[in-house]
């Protein structure tokens, strides 16, 4: 940082991806990104805009660029001979290079990173500016936050999964600079012990590993849980031996602490356009958060990528809420939940 910083906030976009000219893709996507550009633009709450690209997409000659254009920079990329499994490796090298492009433009006009805000989205996504707009104002302040020093700030995402811990949505997310590079994980796990979703699991797990050591259990497939977590209903729960299911009520009562407390997770319809679980139609769970663990935590509420109903997306921190408030219908495994959650409280410090 050069002598005193302003005292102000800045919101940044960040764009990552791929466009491969070979894919079938490919013009859809560099459509998305041409009319995306166009709108953040435009949004007079973005003021910067960053583009990460790798050199054989072309960019550069793919994409027209708005006329005023003067919030974009542009960022070129050598592809990394090894991707990665699942491409984790270039997906974070594109996210890395973003931020420290970022950094780079904070340093020169002399702002504080705590005081930028980015969010985090890819080419072929559609975010519409009702959700620029509702992220960029939100309080992302942490109740007893000198309790730790985790994170400064919370982290805004639009979902999680009730049933597997820290797989939320990696593609569309805000983040404070003070805090973003916490989100950046290139640590080899084991695609085998945890299963789907271990991209998306490495990136929000990453800030709280060193300080809970229940979650490298976790990474660690501690039990064979972890890769079937998704699919492990309420009715296998209780099947469980007393270790495995004291085990797994611990996890996931610390899965929903630390997202109370470091996370705003909070969807509208409408904000984000891209996958199948973005359109509210799949929604299965909202207006579901006063149900109890037991009965939400059911292939009914699931919903099916690739087969049989599963994966149970919750929109907002209100089912959690109302876990720490005790608003639930009776259930067993929802008390001790909330029983843990309030002594983690205790221990941690308060969630809001």
């Amino acid at each position: 940082m050069k002598g005193l910083a302003i005292k102000m906030t800045k919101n940044f976009v960040l764009f990552t991806g791929y466009l491969d000219r070979g894919r079938a893709e490919s013009y859809h996507a560099k459509s998305r990104l041409e009319n995306s550009l166009e709108q953040v633009v435009k949004n007079s709450n973005i003021d910067y805009v960053v583009v990460a690209f790798w050199n054989d997409d072309r960019l550069k000659d793919l994409v027209k660029y708005p006329n005023d254009s003067k919030k974009i920079s542009l960022i070129s990329m050598t592809q990394l001979n090894d991707p990665g499994d699942g491409n984790y490796l270039s997906q974070m090298e594109s996210f890395n290079q973003g931020i420290l492009k970022i950094c780079n433009i904070c340093d020169d006009i002399n702002i504080d990173h705590r005081d930028v805000k980015i969010f985090k989205t890819r080419y072929d996504g559609i975010v519409s500016d009702e959700c620029f707009n509702f992220v960029f104002s939100l309080d992302d302040s942490i109740v007893d936050k000198d309790n730790d020093k985790i994170l400064n700030f919370k982290i805004w995402n639009p979902w999680f999964f009730l049933n597997k811990p820290f797989y939320m949505e990696d593609s569309f997310f805000s983040a404070r600079l003070c805090d973003i590079f916490s989100l950046h994980n290139i640590r080899q796990y084991s695609r085998e012990s945890i299963g789907q979703g271990i991209t998306h699991i490495r990136r929000f797990i990453s800030p709280f590993l060193d300080k809970f050591p229940i979650l490298k259990d976790y990474m660690c497939g501690k039990y064979g849980l972890t890769n079937r977590m998704n699919r492990t209903w309420t009715s296998d729960i209780n099947n469980l031996s007393l270790e495995e299911r004291k085990y797994l009520i611990s996890l996931l009562s610390l899965y929903y602490y630390i997202l109370n407390k470091y996370f705003n997770i909070q969807s509208e319809p409408g904000y984000i356009k891209h996958y199948e679980w973005h359109d509210s139609k799949n929604w299965k769970t909202r207006g579901s958060e006063i149900l109890g663990f037991s009965e939400l935590n059911n292939p009914k509420f699931g919903y099916g990528r690739r087969g049989p109903p599963g994966d149970i997306y919750m929109y907002s921190n209100k089912w959690i809420s109302n876990l720490l408030d005790g608003n639930f219908l009776p259930d067993m495994i929802s008390y001790q939940l909330m029983e843990n959650m309030l002594a983690l409280e205790a221990m941690y410090g308060k969630t809001r």
